[in-house]
């Protein structure tokens, strides 16, 4: 049950960030997400700086 819980919470941040972002790729929306989930630093040292975008 948590893990589907866990799951939603997801898919809901992900669709907000896709309504407030509408012209990002797949690929930038999935780094936003990754900074919401882990935070600034961690994302950064994972995934590189943002994109155009940000």
């Amino acid at each position: 049950m948590a893990l589907g819980w866990s799951q939603s919470m997801r898919e809901l941040s992900r669709a907000g960030l896709r309504r407030q972002f509408p012209n990002f790729s797949e690929q930038e929306l999935h780094r936003l997400m990754a900074e919401r989930v882990l935070g600034t630093e961690l994302a950064l040292k994972a995934y590189g700086p943002m994109n155009s975008h940000g």
